[in-house]
């Protein structure tokens, strides 16, 4: 029998996590779903882990790496769901996650794309930020920053097979973000975020925490690149939109390299983003580069 939801959880040596992830698919209060682990060139015993849970929904498959952007692919070709839900190894899903997202697609009449609200704890489970009530601003946020996470992401399969991960390995850390804009071109998001359904558990490991100032500033350029090759950007958004854009992850660069210490090379990426929009500095973080700045030195 086909299930309803595919759930998509790439994964790279991370057994010590994995496992609590999968539980909470099994503690779910929907059962129609399937999980596709991919191990993405892992050497740790992240497949017994797996195959402990003898649940035939749960399904193992091991590739060489080629980061989550590929991953993730891979894990959708083998999809046998209606709609695609991407939850990396160290996020959990509360026991009503699948059931209130079948409720929406009901509701919504099977929308193309949609997403619910998220947390991000600690792991001992404390509330560090919870993402949630954007309401009718999200069409507009996803364009400023990414604000969401793929755990909170539905989408149909369909809308996948038009709108894959962009598998650049430059891209990593920011595929899902290029992603989400390029779904925003096609389809209306449908936002239902009044219902906090999952979280990201917060540790060292995470990408967003290893990244640096020289890694961040190559995605940015990496992000150029894929918004220049869609042309439905240019038909779509002004200038002004497409540039703002691009000032995003130049702007966090200048965060990276602030707190790296790297004084010019952040006051440098902050003036080039500056340049494609002086809006995108109106923010706090542009107080946290300002402060780190004057602080550091």
């Amino acid at each position: 029998m086909t299930p309803f939801f595919s759930v998509i959880i790439p994964t790279y040596n991370r057994a010590d996590m994995i496992g609590a992830t999968i539980r909470s698919f099994l503690n779910q209060d929907f059962f129609d779903f399937e999980v596709i682990v991919v191990d993405d060139g892992g050497d740790d015993n992240t497949k017994e882990i797996v195959e402990s849970f003898c649940d035939g929904r749960i399904r193992y498959f091991w590739k060489e790496n080629k980061e989550r952007a590929a991953a993730r692919n891979f894990g959708a070709s083998l999809a046998n769901g209606k709609y695609l839900n991407f939850f990396d190894s160290d996020d959990i899903a509360y026991p009503k996650h699948l059931s209130i997202a079948k409720q929406v697609i009901s509701n919504m009449k099977m929308p193309d794309v949609f997403h619910l609200g998220m947390e991000i704890c600690t792991k001992e489970g404390k509330i560090i930020r919870r993402i949630s009530r954007v309401g009718g601003k999200g069409e507009k946020m996803i364009l400023k920053y990414c604000y969401l996470n793929p755990n909170s992401v539905f989408v149909k399969y369909s809308a996948w097979e038009q709108v894959k991960f962009n598998e650049e390995r430059s891209l990593a850390a920011s595929e899902d973000w290029v992603f989400f804009l390029q779904l925003s071109m096609r389809y209306k998001w449908i936002v239902k975020d009044d219902f906090v359904t999952s979280y990201i558990v917060q540790h060292e490991g995470r990408s967003m925490n290893t990244s640096t100032g020289d890694s961040c500033y190559r995605r940015a350029k990496s992000i150029r690149i894929a918004i220049d090759r869609d042309h439905l950007f240019a038909e779509k958004l002004s200038k002004g939109q497409i540039k703002r854009i691009y000032a995003e992850p130049i702007h966090l660069t200048a965060l990276h390299y602030a707190l790296e210490r790297k004084k010019w090379k952040s006051i440098k990426a902050l003036v080039e983003a500056g340049k494609l929009s002086i809006r995108a500095l109106v923010s706090i973080r542009t107080l946290a580069i300002v402060k780190y700045l004057l602080l550091k030195w």
